[in-house]
């Protein structure tokens, strides 16, 4: 999984006030409790964790990545990007004060190491930070983070939503057609759920839905695949295959 498929534009937050690192940390999670991938009782275990042990998530200079436990209280997997408007003391003399806050969530200790390891480039490349820095919306923030997945890896890859009108059974079972018909012919797309209400804020390439939300997918101004039977893999296939010939067009 790599790492922009963890970070929702809601997600991005520029210029927060914190009076401390307990309000900063707060702040920085609470668009993810707001969506629904953390729970609230996963930011307490963080900072109960940090007034027990210290601040164990400062990583260097001005940049923390608040995270607890999975069973703490995370539902999905999500990255945030939080640039605070005045540094604060997180109580690391080192490191302090910091000024950039990345609460991290994952399902399980061993997922997600891919996009962890991206983190970890980004946290050592001073342009990203300038990036942070100058962007007055998330738009530049999540460019940078996919521009540098795309110049590691070679090649580009796009980002999908697959997703019914609630957003449960259905566009799971979707989801799972998607990715084996994805892994199966090696076509660069990533998949993360979702429902209808997530288009506001998807800042990704593509819409994988059935076919009676297609309209609504393309009022949102995004490209979207609409099927008619989700465990039709010829029609999810033919559906891809047409998305990546028309990004070859623009190319």
């Amino acid at each position: 999984m790599q790492l922009s498929s963890l970070i929702d534009s809601a997600f991005v937050q520029l210029g927060v006030a914190a009076s401390d690192w307990r309000g900063a940390v707060r702040a920085s999670i609470a668009p993810m409790v707001r969506a629904g991938v953390f729970e609230p009782s996963y930011v307490d275990d963080i900072i109960s964790g940090a007034e027990e042990h210290g601040p164990y998530f400062v990583l260097t200079k001005g940049v923390a990545m608040p995270h607890g436990l999975p069973e703490a209280g995370v539902r999905e997997p999500a990255l945030g990007i939080c640039r605070l408007e005045t540094p604060v003391a997180f109580g690391n003399a080192a490191c302090d004060p910091v000024r950039y806050v990345l609460p991290f969530g994952s399902t399980s200790a061993e997922a997600h190491l891919d996009a962890l390891t991206a983190l970890v480039d980004l946290i050592g490349d001073p342009a990203f930070f300038e990036t942070i820095d100058t962007a007055h919306t998330p738009e530049p923030v999540l460019a940078y983070v996919r521009a540098a997945e795309a110049k590691k890896g070679g090649s580009v890859t796009y980002h999908a939503l697959v997703c019914c009108r609630a957003g449960m059974g259905s566009s799971m079972m979707l989801k799972i057609k998607a990715d084996q018909v994805i892994k199966e012919n090696g076509y660069p797309i990533e998949t993360r759920p979702g429902n209808l209400k997530a288009l506001h804020a998807f800042t990704g390439d593509l819409v994988i839905t059935m076919d009676d939300l297609v309209d609504e997918v393309h009022d949102a101004g995004i490209y979207a695949v609409g099927v008619d039977d989700i465990l039709n893999v010829k029609e999810i296939k033919e559906g891809l295959e047409t998305f990546l010939a028309s990004k070859k067009d623009q190319a």
